[in-house]
C-alpha cells in the first residue's frame, strides 16, 4: 500500500456504509485507514473472544470471514472466534483506558466531559447550565464527582 489516511475516531456502527468515489464499502467500527488508489477501508472492531470472554481490538483486515450462527455475527480470524461487543461490560475494560467511568451500573461516561455535578438529583451534567444530557449517578459513585 503506497498512501494512507487516518480517520481519527469515525464513529459508525456495525452494519452501516460509508460511501466513497469508488462505491459503497462496509464499515465496523472506528479509526480507519483507506487506501487512496482503491479507497479501500480497514477499521478497528471492537469485539469479544468466544473462548475467553475478553474484549478486545482487531484490524478488519484480520477477518478471514464473517458468518451467522443461530442469529448471531460471528467474525473468524485465522486463529480465533470472535462476536461483535454490544454490551456495556464488553466496552468498559478498553474505555476505562481512555478516562471513562461506570457511575451507575447502567452507564459508562467519559469524565473528560462531565461539567457540573448536582447532588440532590444524583446527576452529572456535560453542560455547566444543566438542561443538557445528563447521567444518573449513584450513591456509591458520588466522590468520583467531587470537586466539580
Amino acid at each position: 500500500m503506497d498512501e494512507h489516511r487516518v480517520y481519527e475516531h469515525t464513529y459508525i456502527h456495525l452494519q452501516e456504509y460509508l460511501h466513497t468515489s469508488t462505491g459503497n464499502c462496509r464499515v465496523w467500527n472506528h479509526t480507519s485507514v483507506v487506501h487512496t488508489s482503491t479507497e479501500v477501508i480497514f477499521m478497528d472492531i471492537l469485539v469479544v473472544n468466544l473462548k475467553t470472554g475478553t474484549p478486545k481490538v482487531i484490524q478488519s483486515k484480520q477477518v478471514v470471514y464473517l458468518e451467522s450462527r443461530e442469529g448471531k455475527t460471528i467474525i473468524h480470524t485465522k486463529t480465533s472466534e470472535y462476536r461483535p461487543a454490544y454490551a456495556l461490560r464488553d466496552f468498559a475494560p478498553i474505555l476505562f483506558a481512555e478516562g471513562f467511568e461506570a457511575l451507575e451500573k447502567s452507564n459508562l461516561t467519559n469524565m473528560t466531559e462531565v461539567r457540573d455535578y448536582d447532588l440532590s438529583s444524583k446527576k452529572a451534567f456535560f453542560d455547566k447550565s444543566r438542561k443538557g444530557k445528563h447521567v444518573s449517578v449513584s450513591r456509591r459513585n458520588k466522590e468520583k464527582l467531587e470537586g466539580l
